[in-house]
């Protein structure tokens, strides 16, 4: 999957964690990117991977997180 997503246009950094039982990718933006044309190829790039994962694999599901959305402090 990891190979996959680096194809994403303007992706600036990529984060992989794996534990027993679970994954996440987080995917970083240049400033200024496309977020709705950004989400949709991640998403497209996902479902065209699902024919590889495990069959007994959840569904990967893709979330678009905005920083600047977010509290300075919590």
């Amino acid at each position: 999957m990891e190979n996959t997503l680096r194809s994403v246009v303007s992706i600036t950094k990529m984060t992989f964690y794996a534990q027993e039982g679970s994954a996440n990718i987080i995917l970083e933006f240049n400033a200024g990117f496309d977020s709705d044309k950004a989400l949709r190829n991640v998403r497209d790039k996902v479902v065209a991977l699902l024919i590889k994962l495990p069959k007994d694999a959840d569904t990967p599901t893709v979330h678009e997180i905005n920083p600047s959305l977010e509290p300075v402090l919590t």
